[in-house]
C-alpha cells in the first residue's frame, strides 16, 4: 500500500523547484544520472534528515517504507553512489536561494519567531563547608542548581527555579 507523507509534501511546496532545476542545469547535476535524478536524491535525503535517520541504510529503508512503490524503491548502494558523484554546489545554491527568500519575504515571520524564543540554562552552585549535608550531589558538584528561562525579546530572565544539583534540566 502506497502511503503519502502529507507534512513532507507541504514542506516541499516551500522549495522553489524552478530555482532548484536552474541550479542543477548550471552545474550539469543530472548529466550522468540513470536512476536517481538530483531532485529525487534531495527528496530522499531531506526525508531522511527530517526522520532523524543516522545512516544511508536507514535513510534508504525509511524512504522505501514511506514511499514504497516499486518504481521509487532506492537501494543503499544507489543512494551511496549518488551522494558520492553529485556536485554539492547545487545544494549550496539552493540553500542560498532559500536564505534570500527568508530575508526578503520572512522578516515579519522572523521577528515574530524571535519574540517567542526563550532560552533555558542551568548553573550549578557548589555548597561547601558543614551544614549543607542535605544538598544532593550530581557526581560533579554537591549543592544546588538554578534553572533560568531567558526571554530573548525582553532581554531578561522571566522564570527561575532552584533545585537539587541532581535534577535534570529537562
Amino acid at each position: 500500500m502506497h502511503r503519502k507523507s502529507n507534512v513532507f509534501i507541504e514542506i516541499l511546496k516551500y522549495l522553489p523547484r524552478d530555482k532548484f532545476n536552474e541550479a542543477v542545469q548550471k552545474y550539469d547535476g543530472d548529466k550522468w544520472a540513470k536512476k536517481l535524478k538530483y531532485w529525487d536524491l534531495f527528496n530522499v535525503l531531506l526525508h531522511g534528515q527530517l526522520s532523524g535517520e543516522m545512516s544511508l541504510r536507514m535513510v534508504s529503508l525509511s524512504h522505501n517504507s514511506h514511499f514504497g512503490v516499486t518504481e521509487t524503491k532506492i537501494a543503499r548502494s544507489t543512494l551511496s553512489d549518488s551522494c558520492m558523484k553529485k556536485n554539492p554546489a547545487v545544494l549550496m545554491d539552493v540553500f542560498w536561494q532559500l536564505v534570500s527568500q527568508i530575508k526578503n519575504k520572512g522578516k515579519k515571520l522572523l521577528n515574530n519567531l524571535a519574540s517567542t524564543i526563550q532560552l533555558l540554562d542551568s548553573t550549578g552552585i557548589m555548597l561547601m563547608d558543614k551544614g549543607h549535608e542535605w544538598a544532593k550531589g550530581n557526581g560533579r558538584i554537591n549543592g544546588l542548581k538554578i534553572h533560568t528561562i531567558y526571554d530573548n525579546a525582553l532581554k531578561c530572565p522571566v522564570h527561575f527555579s532552584i533545585t537539587s544539583a541532581n535534577v535534570n534540566d529537562i
